[in-house]
Formats: C-alpha cells, structure tokens, sequence
C-alpha cells in the first residue's frame, strides 16, 4: 500500500464546510450608532450629564462617554454648563427644524407680531432665541413681508449684537457676571462689537432701562438694529425679535423715530408671552 493511500485512509472523510449565514443588512458603524444614542440620551426628564453618569445610562465605559461627549461638543450639539463639568443640548440641535415641523407657542406667537413689526418698519425682522451662551435665529420675515423659516445655527455670544444683548440684559445679575468670566476675552466681530466687560455692564444697565437694544454695525458692518427682548411672567427672557436693515436705508433717525411704534407692538406682544414660561439658559464654557 502507498503512502499516500495510507494517509487517505487515517484522515477519514473530509468535512464540508459550514456555510455562512447570509448578512441581513448592511453593516453597522458602531461609532455612529453611539452617537445617536448620545443625542436620544438628552430629554425633558434629564437635561445634562456628567461623564460618570451619562457612561452609566448608555452601559458603555467612561473613556467612551468622553470621546463620544467631545465629538458632539465640537460639532455645537453640546454645550458644556458653568461649572464645565456637565453637558447639555447645544445651538446647533436647531438644525432639525424645518418649515415642516411643529412650531413651538412662543415661536408661533411672534410670527403674527413679526409681520406688523415688518409692515411699520419696512425691514427684516427676526426671532433670535438663547443657547447656552450664545443666540441662534430661528425664525423671521424679510423686508418684503415673506416668511422665511430659518436657523442660521452659526451662534452669536451673548455680548455681539443687540439681540443677544436684549437677552443677556433680562438675565439675573449673577448669570450676567458669570457669562462675561467664562466670555472674557470678549470676542469682537466687527469694529463696533462690545468687547470692555465695564462697557458691556453699562449697556445691561441701559439695555433694561428702556426695554431694547441699539446695534451700529456692532454685528454686521453697514447694517442697524433695534431688539426687544421677549420675556415670560417673570421677566425671564424667551428670546429676542431684532428689526433692522442696511444703514442708508434703516438710518439712525428712522430707527429712533420708529422705537416708540415698534415698543408699542411689542408691549403687546409681551403681554401674550406672560403667559408662558420661559426655558430656563444655561451660561456655557462654550462661546464663539
């Protein structure tokens, strides 16, 4: 007998090959996965989380939590509270709205006061609303009386332009002085924008005094702006509806003429916000 017959026989049969089972889908990046479990880990029951805490929700490890925490946070989803130890929802979760989707009260309240704000002035009016520390525009109609449906999720700190100011200003005074620790430097966008924190002090105490905010240019050069604030029961600020146009058209003098007719409006108007309260503003490590 050969060799090779030999070995045939000690071997045995050869043993077929399992087959594989058939993929049912597309394969799943877990890394994705991760981070929209993150996302979905943020509601009206628990509104920030400390790393300890946000691993232990999701079951996965501390050194995870961090890194899928820090890859939101880069991205605006996330803001970091004063203490910077906590995370909570960021400007940039804005994006999801659309035209399609359900209009919050305050928000719907303003479009109809938007629209006569835009009939008297003839410009643009917007509704700017707080995010950690900074301000996003959600909503607004042009100068020709068309809505738009927006969010311009690029934020604006709390110290640029009058919007933000007429929102900083109705702030408790403590939160004022811990927005301008954590924002100092303050950061200027144009060469009008507020960067003294003695200054900025100075327009809070103006700003309440006559219940607006005056932008020259301080946000966008060649443009003026006048801003109201829109505030619940309590004073607390729901956000801010800014009116204003290029400076040879908006001048200073029809600014100023208007103020009293465009206050008028939004006395109204802020009698109607009373009625709702106001989402509690998060003063953030987080500026831009």
């Amino acid at each position: 007998m050969s060799t090779k017959k030999a070995q045939s026989r000690r071997a045995g049969p050869a043993r077929k090959a399992k087959p594989r089972a058939a993929a049912s889908g597309p394969p799943v990046n877990k890394s994705s996965v991760l981070i929209l479990k993150a996302l979905y880990s943020f509601t009206s029951e628990q509104q920030s989380f400390g790393v300890s805490e946000f691993a232990a929700k999701l079951g996965i490890t501390k050194n995870m939590a961090f890194r899928a925490l820090g890859t939101l946070l880069d991205e605006g989803f996330v803001v970091r509270d004063a203490t910077g130890k906590r995370y909570e929802l960021g400007y940039r979760v804005l994006m999801f709205m659309d035209a399609g989707s359900e209009e919050t009260d305050i928000r719907a309240l303003c479009v109809k006061y938007m629209h006569i704000l835009q009939e008297i002035s003839g410009e643009s009016v917007v509704f700017s609303v707080p995010m950690g520390s900074n301000l996003v525009t959600i909503d607004g109609v042009d100068q020709t009386g068309r809505r738009f449906l927006r969010v311009n999720w690029v934020p604006v700190p709390l110290h640029a332009s009058p919007g933000s100011r007429a929102i900083l200003s109705f702030l408790h005074d403590d939160e004022i002085e811990e927005y301008i620790r954590l924002a100092t430097p303050l950061r200027r966008i144009t060469p009008t924008t507020i960067t003294d924190p003695d200054k900025l002090r100075a327009e809070v105490r103006l700003v309440r005094r006559k219940g607006y905010a005056i932008g020259y240019e301080d946000r966008v050069v060649g443009s003026n702006f006048v801003s109201f604030p829109v505030l619940d029961e309590f004073g607390r600020p729901h956000g801010a509806i800014t009116i204003g146009g290029p400076k040879e058209r908006f001048t200073k003098d029809k600014m100023y003429a208007l103020i009293p007719q465009l206050a008028d409006v939004m006395a109204e108007l802020n009698r109607e916000a009373s009625l709702l309260d106001a989402s509690p503003i998060f003063i953030s490590q987080q500026t831009v």
